[in-house]
């Protein structure tokens, strides 16, 4: 059974948190560096995510995921016509492996079910990890989205539609 866990928009107060919560998300690929090239990467990293999505999905959702009373992820979506986005998901490094990322892709497809919605998202291509997750949660590969020349695959969980009694 998936934890509880809790849904809170994000806050400025919780910028420390969302910057470390990044920098954990990409420590394999900055693990090698010096300590302050590695700290000025991420800082730029960081930056440039909030001020692009900020500007190209000013309507969008920044989440902070709560799990009995502390933060411990991040889930960032965009509504569209169509589709419920996920433009980020993360969870901590340290809590892992323990259901949260299930709950919380739960969550969301919950509310696209609610309002007739499939749901979208872009994942790099060789975390499959993550895409084993996705797949888990009722998502499939959409083989007609080519995203950055391969280097993310574009996946889709189909809008369920309730049926109305006739």
């Amino acid at each position: 059974m998936p934890p509880a866990i809790s849904l809170r928009p994000a806050a400025p107060a919780d910028l420390p948190f969302l910057r470390e919560l990044f920098a954990d998300s990409r420590a394999a690929d900055f693990g090698a560096l010096p300590a302050q090239l590695r700290e000025q990467l991420i800082d730029l990293q960081f930056e440039t995510q909030r001020r692009e999505y900020a500007s190209l999905r000013p309507d969008a959702l920044d989440e902070i995921v709560g799990l009995a009373g502390s933060a411990v992820g991040r889930i960032w979506t965009a509504r569209e016509v169509d589709a419920l986005h996920i433009l980020d998901v993360t969870v901590s490094l340290r809590y892992r492996g323990r259901g949260i990322g299930t709950a919380v892709l739960d969550e969301v497809a919950a509310r696209a079910d609610t309002a007739g919605l499939a749901v979208h998202l872009h994942v790099w291509a060789a975390n499959h990890a993550a895409r084993r997750l996705y797949e888990r949660c009722g998502f499939v590969t959409d083989s007609d989205v080519a995203a950055d020349n391969g280097a993310y695959a574009a996946m889709r969980r189909p809008a369920l539609v309730a049926l109305s009694a006739g």
